[in-house]
């Protein structure tokens, strides 16, 4: 199997477990399905929908901590653990990262392989991806990982 698809291919075992598949059946997944471009495709789909779950999941926990009223101590206490909010919080930009880095690997070498992409940037629309859709997930990550330490602002760091 190549290892660009194993995620994919996990997750969707995973996710046919949790939607009911039970008892002894086996989820068999076969890598030719009469086109290995259509795996492949599969596989960024699954990026983007996990992408469109995750978006809306960190746009309802931000809501959550902004309407409580959430403010970091100036010290945390010894011993502290995160909280709640702050670890799900962090457990979501964290599988955004890797879902992310995943999509551009599967992307690679040449992301109009596996996707219809605009033949401009001008054409480019909340439809049809832009031509560089490669260097807009590499500033993706490089904006998420610069901003990481912007949850000392929101949230008590633990003190362990």
């Amino acid at each position: 199997m190549d290892e660009r698809f194993r995620g994919f291919f996990d997750a969707l075992r995973q996710g046919a477990q949790e939607a009911g598949a039970s008892g002894g059946l086996e989820i068999s997944i076969q890598l030719t399905l009469g086109d290995q471009t259509l795996v492949q495709r599969l596989a960024v789909f699954n990026c983007v929908v996990r992408n469109a779950r995750g978006a809306v999941s960190y746009q309802a926990q931000l809501d959550r901590v902004k309407q409580l009223g959430i403010k970091p101590l100036p010290y945390a206490v010894s011993g502290s653990l995160p909280e709640w909010d702050r670890q799900l919080m962090m457990e979501t930009v964290r599988a955004e990262l890797d879902n992310t880095a995943m999509l551009m690997e599967l992307l690679r070498p040449d992301p109009g392989a596996l996707l219809d992409l605009a033949s401009s940037k001008e054409e480019e629309d909340i439809r049809l991806l832009g031509p560089d859709i490669a260097d807009q997930l590499q500033r993706k990550l490089n904006l998420m990982n610069t901003k990481w330490e912007d949850y000392k602002r929101v949230f008590t760091t633990p003190n362990w």
